[in-house]
C-alpha cells in the first residue's frame, strides 16, 4: 500500500522560520516522533562503552516525593463526565476538564485546521483545472483543509482537547492515507521540478500560479506539509481513536486513574508516556472522558514518576590534574537498561568540592492535560549554573555530557573527589570523581 504523507504545522516555539520547517520536511521526508517534553534530549542514542569507565548503579527504588501538594480542584468538578472503569491490568480512565495528546490517531476522513496555515508538497498532483503537474505546490492562506479514505495521524508536539474544541498548540501533524488527498487553501502556487539534464546555466523556474483545490497523488515517499500559527481542528470529530505505536504522550486535569504495576495511581494531574497505546477520547460538553489500555513507559502523577527507573551513572574520563585557578572536566553519561523511563529529578553536593561544578537539570515534561501547573524537577542547589543535562532517560539510550568544574586558587594541594548525588524514580546514585590539585598547569610534551 503506497502511503501519502501529509504534515499539519500548528504553534510551536520554534526558533526556525516556516521556509526552515517545510523545506525540512520535503528533504527529511518524515518527522521524528521524540518530541522534546521538558527534557533537553530524551530520544538521545545510548553512549558506546568506553576503556577505564568507573559506573554506579541504581537498582528501581521509590520516586522523590518531595515535591510541594498540588493546588485543589476547580469547583465545578461535580459537572465532569464521571470516570468510568479502568479495562485492564494496564490501563487509563478518566472524567477530565482537559486533555493533551501526542501520538497517533486513526480513521479521520477529513482534517481542517483554522489560522494562519501554509502547505507545501513536492510530487504528482492535479490543480483545479484538471491539469496532472510534477513538483512543488505550495499553499497558504486562514484555513487549510485535507480530506482522503481513513487518514492516519501522528501528532508530534501537543494537541490540546477541551470539551468541544480541539488546538493543535504547538508541532506538527502527519496525516497517512493509502490513497489520494484533497488539499484546498486560500491560493496555491506551482514550481516545476528540478531537470538533473538541464544545463548548468539554465536558471530554476519560477512558480506561477494554480488553481485549487489540488489533488495530491499517493507515491512511495511522497510528503507534504502545512505549517503556521495556532491552529484549531475545525472539523474534529466527537470521539478521538488514540492510537499510538511508537512513544506517544497522554495527559490529563481532574479526575482519573492510571493502573500500572500492579496498582492504581491517582491525582489532580495524570500523564503517560507509552510505547503502545488504544484510548477512545470522547469530547463533551462538560469535558473529556477518557478510557483504553497502554504499555506504559512512566506514568506521572502530579509531576513526578510513580514507576521506578533502573540505571547507571558511568564516569568514562577523569580530571587528571587541575592546576589552582583554573578549569576542569569529567565526562559521565546517566544510562536507562530499564525499561521505564530513568528520571532525574534532583542533583546536589556530595561535598564540598562539588560546589566548584557548573551543572543544569532541566525540568520534567508538564504533564498536565494542556493546562497551567507546576512542573516539577530540575533542581540542582549547591551547584555553579551551567547549561542543563537531560532529566528523562529513555529506555537504552543514555546521555554523555562534559561536566566542568573551577578549582579556587588557594585549594588545597594533592589529591581531592567530587561528590555528586542524583535523585530521581530509583535508589540515590552516588557519583565520586577522583583528582589531583596541582600547583601549575601539567607541562604538555611533544
Amino acid at each position: 500500500m503506497n502511503d501519502l504523507l501529509v504534515r499539519l504545522v500548528g504553534q510551536r516555539d520554534l526558533p526556525r522560520a516556516l521556509a526552515a520547517v517545510t523545506a525540512a520536511v520535503l528533504l527529511v521526508g518524515v518527522f521524528t516522533l521524540g518530541v522534546r517534553v521538558g527534557s533537553s534530549g530524551d530520544d538521545d542514542a545510548s553512549p558506546a562503552p568506553a576503556p577505564n569507565e568507573t559506573t554506579t548503579t541504581a537498582a528501581a527504588g521509590p520516586p522523590d516525593t518531595t515535591a510541594a501538594t498540588p493546588a485543589p480542584p476547580p469547583p465545578d468538578v461535580a459537572a465532569l463526565p464521571a470516570v468510568p472503569a479502568v479495562p485492564s491490568p494496564n490501563g487509563v480512565a478518566a472524567g477530565a476538564r482537559s486533555v493533551a495528546y501526542e501520538g497517533g490517531i486513526s480513521g479521520i476522513a477529513s482534517v481542517k485546521l483554522r489560522g494562519n496555515q501554509a502547505i507545501e508538497f513536492t510530487g504528482q498532483f492535479v490543480d483545479g483545472a484538471g491539469t496532472r503537474r510534477r513538483g512543488t505546490v505550495r499553499g497558504s492562506g486562514p484555513e487549510v483543509h485535507v480530506a482522503g479514505k481513513a487518514l492516519d495521524l501522528t501528532v508530534v508536539g501537543e494537541l490540546r482537547i477541551r470539551g468541544t474544541t480541539v488546538h493543535l498548540t504547538r508541532g506538527t501533524i502527519q496525516v497517512a492515507s493509502s490513497g489520494n488527498v484533497t488539499a484546498a487553501a486560500g491560493s496555491f502556487t506551482f514550481q516545476p521540478a528540478f531537470d538533473p539534464n538541464a544545463p548548468r546555466t539554465t536558471s530554476s523556474p519560477q512558480p506561477t500560479d494554480v488553481p485549487g483545490p489540488v489533488t495530491l497523488v499517493s507515491e512511495p515517499g511522497v510528503t507534504a506539509g502545512i505549517s503556521g500559527g495556532e491552529a484549531e481542528w475545525v472539523d474534529a470529530p466527537a470521539t478521538l481513536r488514540a492510537t499510538g505505536k511508537d512513544r506517544s504522550t497522554l495527559s490529563w486535569a481532574g479526575p482519573g486513574v492510571v493502573r500500572a504495576a500492579g496498582r492504581d495511581h491517582k491525582g489532580e494531574f495524570l500523564g503517560v508516556k507509552a510505547s503502545a497505546l488504544e484510548v477512545t477520547i470522547e469530547r463533551l460538553p462538560g469535558g473529556v472522558r477518557l478510557r483504553g489500555t497502554a504499555t506504559f513507559l512512566q506514568v506521572f502523577a502530579d509531576g513526578l514518576p510513580t514507576l521506578p527507573g533502573q540505571g547507571r551513572m558511568r564516569v568514562k574520563r577523569t580530571p587528571g590534574q587541575v592546576a589552582r585557578g583554573t578549569n576542569g572536566s569529567f565526562t559521565w553519561a546517566p544510562e536507562n537498561d530499564g525499561k521505564t523511563d530513568f528520571v532525574m529529578t534532583r542533583i546536589k553536593p556530595g561535598n564540598a568540592e562539588a560546589a566548584w561544578v557548573s551543572l543544569g537539570l532541566d525540568k520534567l515534561p508538564a504533564m498536565c492535560g494542556g493546562e497551567e501547573c507546576p512542573v516539577k524537577g530540575g533542581d540542582t542547589t549547591g551547584f555553579r549554573s551551567g547549561r542543563g543535562i537531560n532529566a528523562v532517560i529513555r529506555p537504552g539510550t543514555g546521555d554523555e555530557r562534559d561536566i566542568r568544574f573551577a578549582v579556587p586558587a588557594d585549594a588545597a594541594l594533592g589529591r581531592h573527589q567530587i561528590v555528586v548525588v542524583v535523585e530521581g524514580n530509583f535508589e540515590p546514585i552516588r557519583v565520586v570523581v577522583e583528582f589531583e590539585v596541582v600547583a601549575t598547569s601539567p607541562t604538555t610534551t611533544r
